[in-house]
């Protein structure tokens, strides 16, 4: 496995060294509104349409053994996401979003 993706985690957030992390003063509000259910299955479907492997979704939400928030789930300081995965057989990362 690639070194970048056993340095990854899901929790907490792993941030790329390569990319810069946008200043919480400079973060704007989503243009649109959904759930985390749903935008984690939408991810998770386009990478396997992508063909990827092993995918691990880095974030300040800590997860239950299912992959969905605790019920006590607060919006985290840093809503920052890394995304890492094996592409034929080269890391493609970052896929980061603020």
């Amino acid at each position: 496995m690639d070194n970048h993706l056993e340095q990854a985690s899901a929790y907490p957030l792993k941030w790329p060294v390569s990319t810069p992390h946008t200043p919480e003063s400079r973060r704007s509000e989503a243009r649109f509104e959904v759930n985390f259910t749903v935008a984690r299955d939408q991810l998770l479907n386009e990478l396997r349409l992508l063909g990827a492997k092993n995918a691990i979704i880095s974030s300040n939400v800590q997860l239950r053994q299912d992959g969905l928030p605790y019920a006590n789930f607060r919006e985290p300081k840093d809503p920052g996401v890394a995304v890492y995965f094996s592409l034929n057989t080269s890391r493609q990362s970052p896929g980061s979003y603020d």
